[in-house]
């Protein structure tokens, strides 16, 4: 038995129908607006970014911009520019400097009775309403929620009936206003009154609605058209309901998201006293600000007063952004998004009051749901979830995978099919940088029991264990390997049984060992060379967790032995990546032929291998739209000499080279890989008698596995086309070469007293730790005692 003790000096990184319109309003003082300023003055010099370029203080002055979370849709662009929102009220001010550049020129009095036409009626409420949804953005003033759409203003108070701030809309001015906005191809109708009646006497419910059926046909050919219909829920109706033809039409399963109800949310975000609440109609309700800053007449400005009329124009133009943005939604999908999106108020889900929430314009230009990627412009194939999709790399490739991708972006389609750029780095695991620690090192080298077992004159059962928790004097026990308990949680156990079958062929089974480690008789302990863990490593197969193997040994005349060895194992852990993915583990399966041919003073050895794995390359691991492939096969051969030289000195060396082919792929990104080579390589020179005859020094310089050169053919998503409704691929190669070169140099120092202890001292350097270029070299120094009895 023997007993040992190690302490360490490192650095670095050693140790990672009837219908009246009419909205209240207040008395507040009308705002006249400044002189236009004069040119301004050379540019100063750029103060540093701000967070938002438009926070500015006109987005400031709408203060129903920051209530429903504008900022992130204009900080992408959006402005709504290219929509026409169709505006059905009492006119505008069209010569207002906030509105006249966003007037579409199909604006007008739809009354044909009217003796004298003209967009400005006697009523501001068209201008507040048309204010709040595309007020020009031009640093006067405020600016509207879709401040570069254009406003389709269609005047629709009947002629004369705008008294004591209300005005009437009757059906045949409504129905021109509806075929108005259909003609002008209009996106979005605003309808900022209430659409209801009911006969005299009889309270509107439901299931009690009057209205004519002009009225209802018109609804019905906008919605045919793809118009988003926001309709304003009402102020102080009876029993507070809802519009109930608006819901009536709105709830039908095949409209449901194409009628918005919308009620009006006070500065704190609480339902306002009049509004009419969610009630039946909560499934297509919302609520949105009502007190802000808007337009009217003759180019001022004032604090309008509490009421869904101002509450509707701001899903008006949140749903303009949205159109702008994926012009591929239909006027459905844009109104269940606005809906589901909604910030919960009040009781939790949907409920009778708020219905779905306040809205977020932030939130519903977000992602849906899980988001999905397109495999081919053809789409001939199922979308894959950007969930399972990943590459686990493994120290072959070192950072050949995250460097490759990294800024790499693609395109995913989330719920509702609104493309998302997506950055498919986050999708690839790199493996960790070993760096040098300390307490790893020892675990390996120091912390190991073996003892044997004779079963009979040529047959032998060994076995090996370790430990991973701090080094304690006492061993561990049976109870600990195979319960887990601490201070052993991370043992380990290896096993090897050998037997002679006939005077000259030996048989080998190992639990735990590579096919190197079997052929070589599944010695164990005392190597002085700590980093690489023996002469005898092997890349190849180390890729797997655990190997359980079987070798048969012939010797032959002239000192040559020769045979072969079959292993299986595989590549175990569960890495994840920011999107969610996980890996389970990959089988791997090898086959290796050899022969050694030893002389008086040289040992020269030659193998051939092959390693089929089952779900990876290289080790690395992949699923989803990444998926690598159906497995890999390598073939790779390997020689080695030993020299014995005069003077205590002997020579190592080794070298293997591999070439590995990745089996076809479908249902991936991922077209193909060009063959992949790999080289490992060590050299060793030991030095006995150097200073005392008890005495060894040993040199030591290896080079891990590590892939030389391949590429990986994709064929990404990048981009969209046709109004955003396909994608457009591209074809990309990525080399698989890592940026870096690990090189582990190791020289050791050993001596061994008369009262049996041997004394080291290991000094090491690990340059371009996992093969990562950016990652830091790292040392650590060694010191050790060892005593045998």
């Amino acid at each position: 038995m023997k007993k040992q003790l190690a302490f360490s000096l490192h650095s670095a990184v050693a140790i990672a129908a009837l219908i009246t319109a009419g909205c209240a309003t207040n008395n507040a003082p009308l705002i006249s607006l400044p002189p236009l300023p004069a040119p301004p003055a050379p540019p100063a010099p750029p103060a540093p970014p701000a967070p938002s370029a438009f926070d500015t203080p006109e987005f400031r002055s709408n203060v129903g911009l920051s209530e429903i979370n504008a900022l992130p849709a204009y900080d992408r662009g959006l402005s709504g520019a290219g929509e026409i929102v169709a505006v059905i009220d009492t006119g505008i001010d069209p010569m207002h400097i906030d509105l006249d550049d966003n007037l579409h020129p199909q604006s007008h009095d739809v009354s044909v009775s009217r003796t004298q036409s003209g967009l400005r009626g006697p009523s501001d409420h068209g201008t507040k309403v048309a204010g709040i949804i595309a007020a020009e953005k031009n640093n006067v003033g405020m600016h509207g929620v879709a401040f570069g759409a254009e406003i389709l203003a269609l005047r629709a108070d009947a002629p004369g009936s705008c008294q004591a701030g209300s005005c009437t809309i009757k059906t045949d001015e409504f129905v021109a206003g509806i075929d108005a906005a259909i003609a002008a191809g209009a996106r979005v109708l605003n309808l900022s009154f209430p659409v209801l009646d009911a006969p005299p006497g009889q309270t509107p419910t439901p299931g009690n609605v009057f209205l004519p059926p002009e009225m209802e046909a018109a609804l019905r050919r906008a919605i045919a058209n793809d118009i988003l219909i926001v309709a304003a829920a009402g102020n102080n109706a009876p029993g507070r309901i809802p519009q109930p033809f608006i819901a009536q039409i709105g709830l039908e399963a095949n409209i449901s998201g194409q009628i918005l109800l919308v009620g009006a949310a006070d500065r704190n975000g609480n339902l306002f006293a009049g509004s009419s609440i969610g009630d039946t109609a909560r499934d297509i309700y919302l609520v949105a600000p009502s007190e802000v800053l808007t337009t009217v007449f003759d180019d001022q400005f004032a604090q309008t007063d509490f009421g869904t009329s101002f509450s509707a124009p701001h899903v008006a133009g949140a749903a303009a952004l949205l159109f702008e943005l994926f012009p591929n939604l239909t006027a459905k999908e844009v109104g269940q998004i606005l809906l589901n999106t909604a910030r919960d108020r009040g009781a939790a889900g949907v409920d009778d009051i708020f219905g779905h929430g306040m809205l977020d314009l932030a939130a519903a230009i977000q992602p849906i749901g899980n988001l999905s990627i397109n495999l081919s412009a053809a789409q001939s194939a199922d979308p894959i979830l950007l969930a399972q999709t990943m590459i686990a790399g493994s120290a072959p490739f070192g950072d050949s995978f995250s460097g490759g991708f990294s800024d790499v972006n693609i395109v995913a389609a989330d719920a509702f099919n609104r493309f998302y750029s997506a950055d498919i780095g986050a999708a690839i695991t790199r493996p960790t940088a070993p760096s040098l620690a300390v307490d790893q090192i020892l675990n390996s080298a120091f912390r190991n029991y073996d003892s044997g077992l004779a079963l009979g004159k040529h047959t032998y059962a060994s076995f090996y264990w370790e430990v991973g928790e701090p080094y304690t004097h006492d061993r561990p026990s049976w109870r600990h390997l195979q319960t887990g308990d601490t201070p052993y949680s991370d043992a380990s156990l290896r096993a090897v049984l050998s037997t002679k079958l006939s005077q000259n062929i030996d048989a080998h089974t190992g639990f735990g060992f590579s096919p190197l480690s079997i052929i070589d008789g599944a010695g164990v302990g005392g190597d002085i060379f700590l980093i690489s863990g023996g002469h005898r490593r092997d890349g190849f197969h180390e890729m797997a967790s655990t190997i359980n193997s079987v070798a048969i040994r012939k010797r032959g005349a002239n000192n040559l032995r020769y045979g072969a060895a079959f292993s299986m194992g595989g590549i175990q852990g569960r890495d994840a990546t920011p999107f969610g993915a996980r890996i389970e583990e990959s089988e791997m399966f090898s086959l290796l032929a050899f022969a050694r041919k030893n002389t008086a003073n040289a040992n020269l050895e030659a193998s051939i291998g092959m390693v089929r794995e089952s779900d990876s390359l290289l080790g690395a691991r992949s699923s989803g739209a990444l998926n690598l492939g159906r497995g890999a096969d390598t073939i790779y051969a390997r020689v080695g000499a030993q020299f014995a030289l005069p003077k205590g000195v002997s020579l190592f060396a080794q070298a293997s080279g591999g070439a590995t082919h990745m089996r076809g792929v479908s249902e991936s990104l991922v077209q193909g890989a060009s063959a992949i080579s790999s080289f490992t390589f060590s050299a060793r020179a030991d030095k006995s008698g150097v200073i005392a005859d008890s005495d060894h020094l040993t040199f030591a310089i290896s080079q891990p596995l590590r892939v030389e050169s391949g590429t990986l053919e994709l064929n990404i998503p990048v981009s969209t086309a046709l109004g955003h409704s396909s994608v457009v691929f591209q074809d990309r190669s990525f080399g698989l070469t890592p940026t870096g070169r690990q090189i582990d140099i190791e020289i050791g120092y050993s001596f061994r007293t008369k009262w049996g202890y041997s004394l080291g001292v290991n000094a090491l350097h690990r340059l371009d730790p996992g093969h990562m270029a950016d990652a830091t070299a790292s040392d650590a120094v060694i010191f050790s005692i060892q005593h045998r009895r």
